[in-house]
């Protein structure tokens, strides 16, 4: 059975989903980090023996744009 309160603080700090500022942060800080994990990883790749390669430019995950939001999680 779940609790309605969480629910119910989550509806009142959200404004009922309308306003979801802080979750919003909280995703752009989490995809920058899944960026700069990319980048240091495909840096990494040119010094991996004679067969390291770069992606290509276009291919690679360049921020939020790059992503569809499907559902929000949130786990307090």
């Amino acid at each position: 059975m779940v609790c309605a309160h969480p629910i119910q603080l989550f509806d009142t700090e959200t404004q009922h989903g309308q306003d979801m500022r802080v979750y919003s942060a909280l995703l752009d800080k989490a995809v920058k980090a899944s960026v700069v994990q990319f980048a240091q990883r495909n840096a990494a790749n040119l010094f991996d023996g004679r067969g390291g390669k770069l992606m290509d430019a276009a291919q690679a995950v360049q921020g939020q744009q790059d992503f569809e939001l499907v559902t929000w999680l949130v786990i307090k």
